[in-house]
């Protein structure tokens, strides 16, 4: 072969041997009840695999290997996936700040006066208020009015 050529075969897909029905079975089984494609079960089967003999050993292989077929399938018809447990929402604490500015935060409006928030924003909160109070501090037309009332 000279220098840069392409091998013969090469960049075709390789061709896998076909499945047997019991693989196939077992295989749309686990996709309907995981909602996940047979593809994305076939990528798993190695770290499956791995997985099952670092915890239970090589034995097991030999273990179901020897399984009947008949085994496997009424036990696939038992798999489901768990239920979702409904979870409570989570509330955070709520704590009470005193801005002397009217601020906004995604549409809701805090201040000025006492409020409650929860405790994440507080910090943000008074942050915003500061530059609030410091924006009104540096414009033009604040400082002509606080001129315009001292003699």
């Amino acid at each position: 072969m000279p220098h840069g050529g392409r091998r013969p075969g090469a960049g075709r897909p390789r061709k896998s041997p076909p499945r047997s029905s019991l693989d196939t079975t077992i295989l749309r089984g686990i996709s309907e009840a995981t909602d996940r494609s047979v593809d994305e079960l076939v990528s798993l089967g190695p770290r499956c695999l791995l997985d099952l003999i670092r915890h239970r050993g090589l034995e097991r292989l030999v273990e179901i290997e020897d399984k009947p077929e008949a085994s496997l399938l009424d036990f696939l018809k038992t798999v489901t996936l768990p239920p979702d447990l409904p979870t409570e929402p989570t509330t955070e604490p709520q704590v009470e700040v005193i801005l002397n500015n009217d601020l906004s935060v995604n549409g809701i409006r805090y201040g000025p006066g006492r409020c409650e928030v929860p405790l994440g924003m507080k910090a943000g909160l008074e942050h915003l208020d500061r530059q609030a109070e410091q924006g009104r501090r540096m414009s033009p037309v604040w400082q002509d009015q606080l001129f315009a009332r001292c003699p």
